[in-house]
């Protein structure tokens, strides 16, 4: 028995294409097929770094909102994020500016100095040039100005997370 199924959507909200998929048989479903199934990369561990633990918290919930929800983590300080990334190891860490003690900079820059070659994007609501300019300096991919679309965020992580 043939099913076929269609998705679509508009550009800006959803998929941009239209296709169909056709499955023939339950035993293609279940063998040489479901290899198709299968995620293309593994999720990416996303670390948080914000003083303000609200800021965390609405950036974890967007993620676990996307389509492939990526396993995440907060802290609230420089040194704790110093921490993490050594120990959990994430893939991309969304990175604040301004937080008290050691800053977002200093933050990035020892960190990158300790080894680790994810990805780091500044969030700030100070959105002057010259912190993007410190901030890439100091080993950042990108930057991000509050407020934040969080519609988007999905989509910047599929990006940043692309293979080459």
């Amino acid at each position: 028995m043939f099913q076929s199924w269609s998705i679509c959507g508009s550009v800006g909200k959803g998929f941009t294409d239209i296709f169909r998929c056709i499955f023939v048989s339950p035993l293609w479903v279940r063998g040489v097929g479901l290899g198709l199934l299968q995620r293309s990369r593994p999720l990416a561990k996303i670390l948080v770094v914000d003083d303000e633990p609200q800021n965390c918290l609405l950036l974890e919930a967007t993620l676990k909102r996307c389509p492939t929800p990526h396993p995440s983590r907060s802290c609230y300080s420089g040194p704790d994020a110093i921490t993490l990334a050594a120990s959990w190891k994430p893939d991309l860490i969304f990175m604040d500016i301004h937080m008290p003690g050691m800053d977002g900079i200093e933050t990035i820059q020892t960190i990158r100095n300790k080894g680790f070659a994810g990805k780091i994007v500044i969030v700030t609501a100070d959105s002057r040039s010259q912190n993007a300019r410190l901030g890439v300096k100091a080993g950042a991919n990108g930057f991000l100005a509050k407020p934040i679309d969080f519609r988007n965020i999905c989509n910047l992580v599929n990006q940043l997370m692309a293979p080459g």
